[in-house]
């Protein structure tokens, strides 16, 4: 649905449309959402098993820190996804997901000595309000992983899964 806001005219409405190339991220509610995040240009930043690593370390630190309850996650070279949901009356996924790019990429830039690199660029949310859509979500985090996690190809995936709701 997309929100009303007043224009300058109190009595005119204007509907602002989403746009999907800066996705609005609307993480101010309770819930369960799905998570994406992404490298600048797709590039294979985090393509040692180190950096990878490093990046689930911090996820799973700072999830811990902001009271998330991660309900599956995955780790790749150039994306992650994560579903997770606040345990807090007031949730603080979008400062988490700050904090984390903050964090890895500075890590990743001290561990390749390349002071200043812009790392991540930006992540698309979705709250899950109906099982299914949860469900198909948990799946597509789990599944993708589970094909490079058996054949440990070349995306260098780490994988985890925990309780559901």
């Amino acid at each position: 649905m997309t929100p009303l806001f007043h224009s300058m005219e109190a009595t005119q409405l204007v509907r602002i449309k989403d746009w999907p190339h800066a996705p609005v991220h609307r993480l101010d509610s309770r819930g369960v959402y799905m998570v994406t995040g992404a490298t600048l240009h797709k590039q294979r930043l985090f393509g040692t098993h180190e950096a990878l690593d490093r990046l689930e370390d911090q996820l799973l630190t700072l999830a811990k820190k902001y009271e998330l309850h991660l309900h599956a996650w995955s780790v790749f070279s150039n994306h992650y996804h994560l579903i997770a949901r606040s345990i807090q009356e007031t949730p603080q996924l979008k400062e988490f997901l700050s904090h984390l790019h903050t964090k890895t990429a500075s890590e990743l830039n001290r561990l390749d000595d390349a002071s200043g690199r812009s790392v991540c660029y930006n992540f698309w949310d979705t709250k899950l309000t109906y099982e299914r859509s949860y469900l198909a979500r948990l799946t597509l985090c789990s599944s993708k992983s589970r094909k490079s996690w058996i054949g440990y190809d070349s995306e260098s995936v780490s994988m985890v899964l925990s309780g559901v709701v």
